[in-house]
């Protein structure tokens, strides 16, 4: 019989001069030995084959590791496998434990360990590294096996490598105490639904009362959705997303198979027509709390991740991909009686704490037919990969039609790239949306509709467009999101390989990712609100965005300045271990999140003056459906009208036989004259972008500040207040809160920010959309100096919380601030009498 022999020897860790005895001792404390025994007299751990397929040497010690830290565990071992069959199942390995014992990782590594292999009878190193996770308190140093094998194991240690001092300081936004400056729930109505279905009145939401609403929104994605672990947790959630402005949240991808957290259905393999008791009742519980703090929720009728279980529709459901069912519920009769019963057992049930099925309740003000139907058929794809069946259907549809108008008969073509084909196609979504509104009007609900919500033309926004719906939606990602990442070599960058959102030139580039709103603008029509309901500046590879904390502030300056009428952030979803878990993860991006308040202050409170002066486009038909396969956004005009005065498009099919004073045909506005100043702003005054040298001013009577790129001491002079600014980079206005003015107002909000980063190296390869570094996320400093011109303060810095954390001047007319010095990304500003 042969023998496995593990001899474990002195076994020491280093922290910060702190040695850590590991060794095997006689009285086998701290040990973990399965199947095995301990031979004091050889300092040794004998394994021995008694047919039992897994045996086990191990031993845990404290040691509380900085996060980020590298730890290698190394162990020289003599390994007798000349075959070798039986190394590969034999493993070093080391394991991470918090206070209460549980395991923990930094991502990706769970289960990591290095195998072994035949030494020739030498001894040889064998060493696996790893990235401490936060809350570390324990290691488990662990030899394993699956099989029997003969080794020795010597000299076993441990070397810890602290991270180099991390740039910036901890800081997580937590929940916002109610009486802080940086509260901003005082611009919801509570609860939801207070005065009834929201309806659409000359181009703006309104409520019953008169109320006119813009949403600030943010979505909450898959696991987002469930991963709260008491109602008290829900309702902290719930308060603090009102507290940061959030009027709208949008429910995403909840049925998903990837959504782990809590399954929607019993058993999404058999039938997602059966829902998890306990998902509906933690989606239950989360809408209640967020009724409770005035949050409106939206979503499109059917999940946009369903996927129907097989036997539910016709179509063999492996070779579906998840944008299919959006298409085949436009025209297949059976697919469309899945759907109305899924519709039915998803929005008709009452919620056990309002006792109002979400169909009926007000809080769901605003609902989309579909998610991104043209995102699969912008290029023809998802109309040419239908299965054959769903081809035979829409054919014959196609062909009666046809017939029914008296042309000859002609087969439709899934390129989309013949014109009564294209044209049918258009028309049959039209009717689908109207059909699908109807239906679910007839289940009692009163609020509004959108059509679809994605789209490079007007050919993919024009079914939308149609008399039958009520709003507009269409998604907008700045800068690169992750299928952008090195797509176009030709960006403008900064010296410095410095890029934002601000440094786009206001003119037509004639490249997809080289446009702020001309894209968004072919959704702007005269008599429609427009929200976008997915919108985010992303964390690109080539760090292009890691100056994107100054995208909110601009997004929702220009919204309200044209009267557009919403948009909601993408996406709160990523771990929750304090990090930045990947590259659309808002919740722990302190410095991006510290701007919501702000960005939803100047989109709702009324901070912004409309455009004084309105330029109308007149679409023509051939406009619409010429080119439905390209891009139709590559418009001069398109390009330099946004930030300086309203734009609206007129669609044929809406604004027929009505006159616009001044309407230019949108032909004719295809090619202009270059723009060729440094900077751009509106017709109001109230702001301008330099995108020379990607700086953004507002200076309005409530909100004064800049964003952007600086020199060292460059100045800013505005009404009320001036800064200086002495960061690279930055996002720092002051507003007035409830007040109606900055030159009197009792307290001010500065928020101050750069940008966030997470802990270790953050400049590790990193998989997919997911980001390096580690807990906690860090903010970057901001520096400069605010003098005030209308009064003398007291300034605090806010904490986590919004509190009064440290007092920084008394009874001054200006301060300098320094967000890393003074740990804060908000100061409170309490004036003097």
């Amino acid at each position: 019989m042969k023998f496995l022999i593990v001899a474990l020897g002195c076994l020491c860790i280093s922290l910060s001069g702190l040695e850590i005895d590991t060794s095997f001792s006689p009285d086998m404390k701290g040990r973990q030995l399965i199947r095995t025994r301990f031979n004091a007299a050889e300092n040794r751990v004998e394994f021995r084959k008694d047919g039992a397929s897994y045996y086990q040497a191990a031993r845990t010690v404290p040691a509380e590791i900085p996060p980020g830290s590298a730890v290698t565990v190394t162990a020289g071992i003599d390994f007798d496998d000349p075959a070798g069959t039986d190394a590969k199942h034999t493993q070093l390995r080391l394991v991470f434990l918090d206070a209460a014992g549980k395991t923990v990782f930094s991502q990706g590594e769970n289960g990591k360990g290095i195998p072994l292999r035949h030494t020739a009878g030498k001894s040889e190193n064998f060493s696996c590294s790893y990235r401490a996770p936060a809350n570390v308190h324990s290691l488990k140093v662990l030899i394993k096996s699956h099989v029997p094998v003969t080794m020795d194991v010597h000299n076993i240690r441990i070397s810890v490598k602290e991270p180099a001092e991390a740039a910036g300081v901890p800081f997580t936004i937590r929940s916002i105490e109610p009486d802080s400056i940086a509260n901003h729930s005082f611009l919801n109505h509570k609860p939801a639904g207070k005065f009834g279905w929201a309806e659409v009145r000359d181009g703006d939401f309104v409520f019953p009362n008169g109320e006119t609403v813009r949403w600030f929104g943010i979505n909450l994605v898959a696991s987002r959705v469930f991963d709260w672990k008491s109602h008290a947790e829900a309702d902290a959630l719930a308060a603090k997303l009102a507290a940061l402005g959030v009027n709208m949240v949008r429910l995403h991808h909840l049925a998903p198979g990837w959504q782990q957290c809590e399954p929607l259905f019993t058993d999404g393999t058999k039938s997602t027509l059966e829902f998890s008791d306990r998902a509906l009742e933690k989606l239950d519980y989360l809408l209640a709390a967020l009724k409770k703090q005035g949050i409106y929720v939206t979503n499109e009728i059917v999940d946009a991740s369903l996927c129907p279980a097989e036997g539910e529709i016709p179509y063999w459901s492996k070779g579906k991909s998840i944008h299919q069912l959006k298409l085949l519920m436009m025209f297949d009769p059976d697919v469309k009686e899945y759907v109305k019963r899924w519709v039915r057992g998803f929005y008709c049930r009452p919620n056990r704490y309002t006792g109002i099925p979400l169909i009926r309740d007000p809080q769901l003000a605003c609902l989309g037919i579909v998610n991104e139907i043209s995102i699969g058929y912008h290029n023809g794809s998802l109309a040419r990969n239908l299965p054959d069946r769903a081809r035979a259907i829409l054919n014959r549809q196609y062909q009666a039609d046809r017939k029914r108008r008296g042309l000859l008969e002609q087969a439709f073509d899934f390129e989309l790239r013949e014109p009564d084909s294209v044209r049918y196609f258009h028309d049959m979504l039209q009717g689908a949306f109207a059909e699908w509104k109807q239906f679910v009007q007839g289940l009692g609900y009163g609020g509004v509709f959108s059509g679809s919500n994605f789209g490079e033309n007007f050919y993919h926004h024009s079914a939308s467009a149609g008399s039958g719906m009520d709003f507009m939606d269409a998604h907008l990602y700045w800068g690169f999101a992750g299928y952008m990442d090195g797509v176009d070599a030709k960006t403008r960058l900064l010296p410095g390989d410095r890029w934002n959102d601000l440094v786009k030139p206001p003119y037509n580039e004639n490249a997809y990712t080289k446009e702020l709103f001309a894209r968004f603008s072919m959704s702007s029509l005269s008599d429609m609100p427009l929200v976008s309901s997915e919108h985010r500046t992303s964390i690109a590879d080539f760090q292009r965005s890691k100056y994107r904390t100054a995208g909110l502030p601009f997004f929702a300056t220009i919204h309200a300045f044209q009267e557009w009428d919403g948009f909601y952030v993408f996406a709160s979803q990523g771990g929750n271990d304090n990090r930045i878990g990947h590259r659309l993860d808002v919740r722990f991006d302190t410095a991006y999140l510290a701007t919501f308040p702000l960005a939803a202050y100047l989109l709702r409170a009324g901070v912004i003056r409309p455009a004084v002066q309105t330029v109308y486009y007149r679409l023509a038909e051939e406009d619409i459906f010429g080119k439905p396969r390209s891009p139709g956004f590559y418009h001069d005009g398109m390009f330099s009208v946004p930030e300086q005065h309203k734009l609206r498009m007129l669609y044929p099919q809406r604004e027929a036989g009505k006159k616009y004073p001044g309407e230019i045909p949108f032909a004719d506005a295809k090619k202009l004259p270059r723009y060729t100043g440094d900077t751009i702003g509106g017709d109001t005054g109230e702001f301008v972008r330099n995108w020379k040298k990607g700086s953004f001013l507002i200076r309005t009577a409530r909100v004064q500040g800049v964003e952007g790129f600086f020199d060292a001491g460059e100045r800013f002079e505005l009404p009320d207040c001036a800064f200086r600014m002495e960061s690279p980079f930055g996002v720092c206005f002051l507003s007035a809160g409830e007040s109606e003015f900055l030159a009197k107002a009792p307290r001010l909000l500065l928020t101050a920010v750069n940008s966030s980063i997470n802990s270790g190296d953050i400049n590790a390869r990193r998989k997919g959309w997911s980001l390096p570094g580690t807990a906690p996320a860090r903010i970057l400093p901001v520096r400069g100096r605010l003098e005030l011109k209308n009064g003398r303060y007291d300034v605090w810095s806010l904490d986590e919380n919004g509190k009064r954390n440290r007092r920084i001047a008394r009874n001054a007319a200006g301060f300098d601030f320094d967000t890393g010095r003074d740990r804060t990304v908000w100061y409170e500003l309490a004036r003097c009498p």
